[in-house]
């Protein structure tokens, strides 16, 4: 098993479907899809400007925001089913997309430095994955490996790095280009994947 975030920035992505039918096909491995937030959270993040309420229900807001994009994945294919728990995700016998729900976050904060990252990071602990992947848009914007360097240019969540310290699962990132020009199963860790180190 390997847990996969997709990128909130990739929602309008020419490769979003290809990346999704790779993962669909792959029979080699069992996928859990991580939604990020995307344009969903960013209206959050709006909304809680707008009016200054809490970052306690902005957070809650925004892990819904994850589920919303997890069925538009969905939409887009068909043949990965949406587990809407922890215990449905673990229990599955195939690749699913994950719409995680707040009450399950067990013991972590409720702000915005635990965002899809951190919390996709999380769920691998939770299942016993072999790894995280963090499918991005982009390459970081300079050189990096470290977790506390990539999150200090604000391309990880500031809460990653003091959960991958404490991880016994690797953690990865790589490009929709990179995924489909590997094939997802012909790498171990898939699709060309750069390691992050936890520090």
């Amino acid at each position: 098993m390997w847990v996969i975030k997709i990128g909130g920035s990739l929602a309008q992505a020419a490769l979003l479907p290809q990346c999704l039918a790779t993962l669909a096909a792959d029979r080699t491995r069992r996928w859990v899809v991580v939604p990020g937030g995307g344009p969903f959270a960013e209206a959050v993040r709006g909304l809680q400007a707008h009016w200054g309420f809490p970052d306690g229900p902005a957070h809650r807001m925004a892990v819904q925001a994850m589920g919303i994009y997890g069925l538009a994945l969905h939409a887009l294919a068909p043949t990965l089913p949406v587990a809407s728990s922890v215990s449905a995700v673990a229990s599955a016998t195939r690749s699913v997309i994950w719409a995680p729900a707040a009450v399950e976050l067990l013991g972590l904060a409720e702000n915005w430095r635990v965002c899809a990252d951190a919390i996709a990071l999380w769920l691998a602990q939770q299942l016993g994955a072999q790894g995280v992947i963090l499918l991005k848009s982009a390459p970081p914007p300079q050189p990096a490996h470290s977790a506390l360097d990539l999150a200090a240019l604000g391309y990880l969540d500031a809460a990653f790095p003091e959960l991958l310290g404490a991880a016994d699962c690797p953690a990865f990132w790589t490009l929709p280009a990179d995924l489909l020009r590997a094939g997802s199963a012909e790498l171990d860790p898939p699709g060309s994947a750069r390691r992050i180190l936890p520090a």
